[in-house]
């Protein structure tokens, strides 16, 4: 009808406060909701006149448009990281990487992941150690919060650093260290940038490379060989999926010359700062928009 702006229909049926009004008159299915055509016929709306539509539709076009603008930029920048790990280190049965920086020759070595590492240690078992948590003291994090690539404490609880002073120096984490996801969630890992103080839980893997070795890649192999599925092929338990240490100690790692590490990691630590840059750009226009829905509707 002449009276309407599809688009802003489109929007407003997705609104804050449409989906309230549909709450209380629809009705269970299953896992769904649902509502009649009847009922949704008699539904009692406002809205401006479609001068006023067709500008609100036009806003929500743009941030559409730049929505989707900035997912496909996302989706490339995560395509080119993909393109560079299989194109920047070896594979299996090669000596060479596909491409490489310029200057550097000479084939990739090979060794076990526990011949790079001061050592490697599991987190906190709190039910085995009948842990108590408090209001106070140190978080304790588990592998759920590391699955995004960065650590996240949030939902993380505390524990006493009197009360469990003898679980310092093993279960909190230094500046350099790996935490691997070995338990449950498989694959997910981070290097610790800065020098905040935590525990770690049963469900990860303290990693300790060596002062000589790149950390930032050896970092970057643990994402190459999860991204093809390698520890798939360890997994053992029952209820519950884990990988041990002694398969992470056996894990074959190729790796060049340190200033080949350099370039490598320097890459790949620009790639993620773009990719992070981007995903924060996304996240902002699509709170801008939920923001828009809340308060451009009645």
């Amino acid at each position: 009808p002449e009276m309407f702006n599809n688009y802003f229909w489109k929007e407003k049926f997705t609104s804050y406060n449409f989906i309230q009004l549909l709450k209380k008159v629809t009705y269970g299915v299953r896992d769904g909701r649902s509502i009649s055509y009847s009922d949704f016929l008699t539904l009692n709306e406002k809205f401006p006149v479609k001068v006023e539509q067709t500008k609100i539709a036009d806003l929500f076009k743009i941030i559409d448009n730049l929505i989707t603008l900035q997912q496909r930029k996302l989706k490339q920048l995560k395509r080119l990281k993909t393109a560079m790990l299989q194109q920047l280190f070896v594979e299996k049965n090669s000596k060479l990487p596909i491409l490489r920086f310029k200057n550097f020759n000479g084939d990739w070595k090979q060794c076990k992941l526990g011949e790079l590492v001061e050592s490697l240690f599991q987190g906190i078992n709190t039910a085995a150690d009948k842990v108590e948590y408090s209001n106070n003291g140190l978080p304790i994090i588990q592998a759920k919060n590391i699955t995004s690539g960065s650590l996240d404490f949030s939902g993380s609880r505390k524990l006493s650093v009197q009360k469990y002073s003898n679980y310092l120096d093993k279960y909190i984490p230094q500046k350099g260290d790996i935490l691997f996801a070995n338990i449950g969630t498989i694959g997910p890992n981070v290097i610790l940038k800065d020098t905040r103080q935590f525990f770690i839980a049963w469900n990860i893997l303290r990693i300790v490379p060596q002062k000589n070795i790149n950390g930032e890649f050896l970092k970057i192999t643990l994402d190459l060989l999860n991204s093809k599925h390698y520890f798939e092929k360890l997994l053992t338990g029952n209820a519950t999926k884990f990988v041990n240490k002694n398969d992470m100690r056996n894990l074959p790692i190729f790796f060049s010359d340190p200033e080949e590490q350099n370039k490598i990691s320097n890459l790949f630590k620009k790639l993620d700062f773009l990719i992070t840059l981007q995903q924060n750009k996304l996240t902002q226009l699509s709170t801008l928009k939920k923001y828009l829905l809340q308060k451009m509707f009645i």
